[in-house]
């Protein structure tokens, strides 16, 4: 799957992926500070405001369409999207008050940042790969 086209896709999708990635920590930046949401709650919608601008930008400019119907792949990226955004947001619930990575905050000095950011910016290499695989999978390779 990674030959040179393709490493050249994945670079520029970490690059648009990059711009969504701080879409979606600006969000969840603005929720967790300008009110009492959780970070589940935040996440959640940082991530669906990234999400919906990576995949709308890569299907028209990065990936080729195969088929006509791109709203009906975005539902399904949608979904997919939901059911990982759902599991990276409970992980940082649950590891952002964890005393284990509290205490790793704290002793590196880096508790100016929300320690839900932290998990997230941790957990956000993994995402990114799993993500480019399914979004070149459903654009690319299905002809809806």
């Amino acid at each position: 799957m990674f030959n040179k086209a393709n490493l050249l896709k994945f670079v520029l999708f970490a690059f648009v992926s990059g711009c969504g990635v701080l879409i979606d920590f600006i969000v969840v930046w603005a929720v967790l500070s300008f009110s009492s949401s959780s970070a589940f709650l935040a996440n959640c919608l940082g991530s669906t405001c990234g999400i919906s601008f990576v995949f709308f930008t890569s299907s028209y400019k990065l990936f080729i369409n195969k088929g006509r119907w791109i709203w009906v792949k975005f539902l399904v990226y949608l979904t997919y999207s939901a059911l990982l955004v759902l599991t990276v947001s409970w992980l940082i619930n649950h590891f952002s008050v964890h005393p284990g990575v509290l205490s790793l905050i704290q002793t590196l000095h880096l508790g100016f940042v929300h320690p839900a950011l932290w998990v997230k910016f941790f957990l956000t290499p993994f995402t990114l790969v799993i993500n480019f695989i399914v979004a070149k999978t459903l654009i690319e390779k299905i002809n809806i």
